[in-house]
């Protein structure tokens, strides 16, 4: 008997793939008795139970079925797409992968950006820490210089204030603007070494 792929034999007789012969028979049993004519039963489903258990009861012909339906789920299983090819030439721009234009793997992207993110907030931190700072300062220098026109010791001392006050100030610009270079250069580091671990450039 040519068995017809398009139908389920397993499913009408609610066995599994992996059945042995004797658990087919009994399941054959079970779904003629419940789908029998003369217990309430129609006569398409029994034809139909009767079907399954032939094709499934015959070894040669249930071993045809399987390979049958096998090429049969290979053929209608998608095609997978191709895995993104990323070559030892593709763009490692960090701008051109914030636009979609390169060729590198999105957790390349994520962290080039949380490097990035880490950069603006170690930068902002910095300058508000400094500003803070150089307002603390100046808040000092100018109790520093009430104080100093009561007080013959802090008029004393005013040259030296006037001199740190000088210093402070040269410093205010000059650490701010070496910290930043630092910073950056840091970072540029950074991109290079996730681009290269996670881009394969």
């Amino acid at each position: 008997m040519s068995a017809d792929i398009s139908i389920d034999y397993y499913d009408v007789l609610r066995a599994r793939e992996d059945a042995t012969p004797a658990e087919i028979h009994s399941a054959y049993r079970r779904q003629l008795n419940a789908h029998h004519p003369d217990r309430g039963g129609s006569t398409t489903d029994a034809q139909r139970i009767n079907e399954a258990y032939t094709v499934l009861s015959d070894p040669a012909v249930r071993a045809t079925y399987d390979r049958a339906r096998e090429r049969e789920r290979v053929a209608a299983a998608p095609t997978p797409a191709p895995a993104p090819s990323y070559s030892a030439g593709a763009p490692t721009d960090p701008a051109a992968s914030d636009r979609g234009s390169s060729r590198l793997p999105p957790q390349t992207v994520f962290m080039i950006r949380l490097v990035r993110a880490a950069e603006v907030a170690g930068k902002t931190a910095f300058m508000v820490g400094w500003i803070l700072l150089g307002l603390f300062l100046g808040f000092v220098g100018l109790l520093l210089f009430a104080f100093g026109l009561d007080n013959e010791t802090s008029r004393a001392w005013a040259p030296l204030v006037n001199i740190g006050g000088l210093v402070l100030a040269v410093l205010w610009v000059l650490i701010p603007l070496r910290v930043n270079k630092a910073l950056s250069a840091h970072n540029a580091r950074a991109n290079e070494n996730v681009q290269r671990q996670y881009g394969g450039c």
